[in-house]
Order: C-alpha cells, then structure tokens, then sequence
C-alpha cells in the first residue's frame, strides 16, 4: 500500500497541473454540464436555464446574452459534477476531461475483470482508442457514466452483487434516453434470477432514494423541473435539425415518409424479436452488447458522440471473436469512423449506424454459444 502514495501523489499532481495550465479548450458541447454547475454552487436550480444564462453573462461580461440550452439530465448527474461550479469554463472543462477518463477507466477495468494482464490491456485499447469516444473525452461530451454503469452491471451480474446492480442502474440512467434500451435488458436478466432479484430489491430502492432526496436540495420541485426540461429540451432546435443525429432511423426516417418514431420503434422491434429468438439473455454480455448495438441502430435522437458506449459492445464481441473472420468484422466496425472525414454527412451517419447494425449481427450470429474463457 505505501509503494501506491507516491504514485497516487504524482497523478494527482498531475492531474491539478493539467487542470490549471492545460492547453485543451471547449467549445459550447460542454456548456450544458457547466451551466447547470455553475447555477447550483450559485444557488440556482439546475433546470433554470434562463437564470444560468444570466449568471454567465454577467460573470463573463459578454455583450449578449449566453444562451443555455435546458438540462436534460436527472439531478444525481449534477452532484457529481457540481464542483465544477468552483472552477472557470476552461479548468473546469479540463477537470471534466478527466472526469470522463476515470469513469472509461472505471469501465473498462469493471468490463475486463478477471482476465490477464496483456488481454486486459488490448480490449482496453480497443475501447479507449475508439474514434468517437475519444471525440466525446475531447470536446466534454456526457454519455459515458452510461458505459461505466454497463459495465459495473455486468460485473454485478457477474459476481451476483445486489449493490454493483444499483449503482449501476444510477449510472445507466444519467443519461437516460441512451441508456432505457439496456436498462430494460438488465431489468430482465434480473427479473429471471428470483433470488437476485429478491436481493437487489432493497439496494435499488435505498440508491435511488437516497439519489432522489439528495435532487430536493438542488431543486425542491425536481420531478416537475426535470420533466419540464426534457420536454422543452426536446423542442429546441438543435434537437429539431439534429445535424449530428447519427442511428439508421434518423438516417430511414429522411430518405422515406415514416416519422423517426415510427423508424425507430421498427428498428428496436425487429433488434429484440430477433435477440429474443437467438435466445441471446442466455448471455448477458452477449445480450447487453446487442441492446448497446440496437440503441445506437434504432433511436431516433442519438448522436455521433453518444457512439462512445459502443466502445463496451466492441470490448465484448472482440473478447468473443475466436476466429480470422470474426476477428475482422470487429476491426472494420472499430475502423469505420476512421472514414468519417473523408465521406460526406449522410454517408457518415449511416456508416455509424451501419456499424452497429453489423456488429449487432455479429452478436446475433455468435450468440449464447460463444463461450468467453474468463466467465
């Protein structure tokens, strides 16, 4: 333990080094998360956007106002983030950045546990050096506790831990309308395990609780706050247009008469007939790796940054492709935002999207009948 001080002194050295003097800048991606915090350690409800933007204006002296756009995220995402109410948009940018690389770190490690030391390191690199994911650590993007509660809930199922099991699903639901499709699919890996689920009842009940008390101190009224938000989020314009909307329903809906909804509830149907029919839950990663996969095909609203948790389906089929052929359907659907700059916007959607469809395949084909030597 005492050869861990020096080592733990040194990152963290360096961790307040790159905060305070780092070069890396953000543009208005990260805004929304830095508002929110902002008006909470001003004592602002974080669903005050109108109030957020004139608290910005006012400490920035900005000649016009700084728009905000509503918060769309419950308020247990703003109490691991408020402190960056504390820091400058530029430091708090970089510490956010950090942020994101611990909760990949804490995935990642969750993700690969139980394996050697050179297996771990090569799916780590397979996810950490994903194209997307590394865009969304670069401009302070917020979907990855999403991936970390992915991964925490596999390893809960895993070991059969009620209290991983919770605070995973707190995680997975931080960013809620990504992560609905492989909540519900946790919801019934559970549901199947009568003892499991007798055990994680009370842990699900106290976490979220204890995470929904704690939202009445950022905003009495949150339940009314929050949905109130949502739904205006949901109207605003950069939801409207959407130019960066990257699933194959968006990509359906713009080529054809069908609202996104619509392409969207297709998709997501045809996904889990055919997973049910593979009898994939009898695989858990398998089976979440395919939700993953099918969420990113199938919702309407998802973007290319929020391609970022499909770095976990990549870990877990790549872990799973014991063969020459499988093994390279696993690196074109990693290489294929690599092409993102050479194609055009449409074309570069539907390659996303397109390499979630494939992948999903893939998962469907290997199905429970892959075995994975560290389970």
């Amino acid at each position: 333990m005492r050869r861990l001080i020096p080592m733990v002194a040194v990152v963290t050295a360096a961790a307040a080094a790159f905060v305070q003097w780092g070069a890396v800048r953000f543009d208005a991606d990260f805004l929304a998360m830095y508002s929110a915090a902002n008006g909470v350690v001003n004592g602002l409800s974080p669903y005050d956007d109108a109030g957020q933007s004139l608290l910005l204006t006012t400490q920035y002296n900005a000649g016009e106002p700084i728009p905000v756009l509503p918060f769309g995220y419950p308020p247990w995402y703003v109490l691991t983030t408020f402190p960056l109410g504390w820091l400058d948009y530029a430091r708090a940018g970089r510490a956010f950045m950090l942020m994101n690389l611990i909760w990949l770190s804490l995935g990642t490690a969750w993700l690969t546990a139980g394996r050697s030391l050179p297996a771990r390191a090569i799916l780590a690199s397979i996810g950490g050096l994903y194209l997307p994911l590394i865009g969304l650590v670069v401009v302070g993007q917020y979907t990855l506790p999403v991936f970390t509660g992915c991964a925490l809930g596999l390893y809960g199922l895993q070991k059969r831990r009620p209290w991983a099991l919770a605070f995973a699903a707190l995680l997975v639901s931080f960013k809620w309308h990504v992560g609905a499709v492989p909540a519900l699919g946790f919801a019934f890996l559970i549901l199947r395990d009568v003892d499991l689920l007798k055990r994680s009842v009370g842990p699900l009940a106290a976490v979220f609780t204890v995470a929904s008390l704690l939202g009445l101190l950022l905003d009495p009224r949150w339940p009314l706050s929050y949905t109130d938000s949502v739904l205006r989020l949901s109207v605003a314009d950069v939801n409207q247009v959407c130019d960066t909307c990257s699933s194959l329903a968006w990509s359906v809906s713009t080529r054809t008469s069908l609202s996104t909804g619509v392409a969207g509830l297709g998709l997501l149907a045809l996904s889990g007939a055919l997973m049910l029919s593979r009898r994939l839950y009898e695989d858990p990663p398998i089976f979440i790796a395919a939700l993953l996969s099918a969420t990113l095909v199938s919702l309407p609203y998802v973007r290319n940054y929020d391609f970022a948790i499909f770095a976990l389906a990549l870990i877990i089929a790549a872990a799973r492709a014991h063969t020459t052929a499988t093994r390279i359907v696993v690196g074109l659907c990693w290489a294929a935002p690599l092409l993102l700059p050479f194609l055009a916007r449409e074309a570069a959607d539907e390659v996303l999207g397109g390499s979630a469809l494939v992948l999903m395949g893939l998962l469907l084909i290997l199905g429970p009948a892959s075995s994975d030597p560290a389970a």
